[in-house]
């Protein structure tokens, strides 16, 4: 046979054999989705996690595209249940009486616009100067301001860790960001509004970042998190790694996406049960 003959052989088998699998992975997709329903429709667990685990349990082969469009069809009928998440998840608690809208910032130029910007999410907003941005933070953990403003990124260094730092010793979560041009109009740098509670007023019917920090077991890339994108309609804008404080062998990466409020819920709610050492950042609008 010749030579020629025996590569046309072979680039046919290939062609039926992707045309098989393609046909395959159509059948399966319809499967699972049926599946999926069927489960919905026979829960016998109260809560999403509950719900997810029974799922995981009967299909302990499903991928995580299985997982993340059994979650996706069950959310999308249980708003309550969205809104439960959305509060635990982004640590709402009761702002303390004499500190609603207080607003802890160290004054300079860049932050003086990025005020003007964030505090048109807070009713009655009040600008309480503070001498660094420990104190800023602090003046949310003892209660004495709702809110302070952190820079977290610039665009000529990426994201601003030591900051990020703050906002994991202090327990603190991005509700607002903003960005401010610099001085010679060359750059910018990215400033957020932070704190334990959830701003008086968001603008309607826009786009949310959902940022967030995986750490994974042997400290390689989560890469399954690429695989569900497209279910739950996000973009993936960035991601940053850094060697974890207690195993330089492990990594902690820093993600960041964008998508509908809702897919973002729902996003949050994946990630925190595909992976025991997931944490939400911020589920915020950017002014």
């Amino acid at each position: 046979m010749k030579i020629e003959q025996a590569k046309n052989i072979h680039i046919d088998n290939i062609s039926e054999f992707s045309s098989r699998i393609v046909l395959a992975e159509e059948q399966r997709t319809l499967a699972v989705s049926e599946l999926a329903e069927l489960f919905i429709e026979n829960l016998s667990s109260a809560s999403p996690q509950e719900s997810y685990a029974e799922f995981l349990r009967s299909f302990p082969k499903s991928r995580p595209q299985d997982r993340a469009k059994f979650l996706s069809k069950l959310m999308s009928g249980r708003k309550n249940d969205l809104s439960l998440w959305y509060n635990k998840s982004t640590k709402e608690s009761a702002t303390f009486p004499g500190s609603h809208g207080k607003i802890a910032v160290v004054k300079n130029n860049y932050s003086e616009s990025a005020i003007l910007l964030l505090s048109k999410t807070v009713i009655r907003p009040k600008v309480i100067s503070a001498q660094n941005f420990s104190d800023a933070c602090e003046s949310v953990v003892d209660n004495k301001c709702q809110f302070c403003i952190l820079p977290t990124e610039t665009s000529a260094g990426g994201r601003l860790f030591g900051f990020y730092s703050m906002l994991d010793r202090y327990e603190l979560k991005i509700f607002a960001l903003c960005s401010v041009e610099t001085d010679d109009g060359t750059g910018s740098v990215k400033y957020a509004l932070v704190g334990r509670s959830m701003p008086d007023r968001f603008p309607r019917a826009t786009e949310r970042t959902l940022e967030c920090s995986v750490i994974t077991e042997n400290g390689k890339f989560p890469s399954d998190i690429p695989n569900v994108l497209d279910i739950f309609g996000a973009k993936l804008l960035r991601v940053d790694s850094l060697p974890t404080e207690y195993d330089e062998l492990q990594n902690k990466y820093y993600l960041s996406f964008r998508m509908s409020e809702k897919n973002a819920i729902v996003m949050d709610l994946y990630l925190s049960v595909e992976y025991p050492n997931y944490s939400q950042i911020g589920l915020y609008p950017t002014i």
